[in-house]
């Protein structure tokens, strides 16, 4: 899974109080991600590492994005 030689950690909230730090390779566990940050911050460069290393591993994956689906 090498898109590109930086290694991204993200700031993971479930919710709840906690907070975590996951790299994207961590998030590969979680079984739907939503990625939500600045235009330009590289959500859809690891929205596709992510799934890249789903399917390679023999999953299914689908991907979308969320303002395709915003009414205005």
């Amino acid at each position: 899974m090498t898109l590109w030689n930086i290694e991204r950690i993200w700031q993971v909230g479930a919710g709840d109080d906690e907070v975590t730090h996951l790299s994207t390779e961590d998030l590969a566990r979680y079984r739907c991600v939503v990625l939500l940050g600045a235009a330009g911050a590289g959500k859809t460069t690891e929205v596709r590492r992510l799934a890249e290393h789903e399917r390679a591993s023999g999953l299914s994956v689908r991907e979308c994005r969320l303002a395709e689906y915003a009414e205005v």
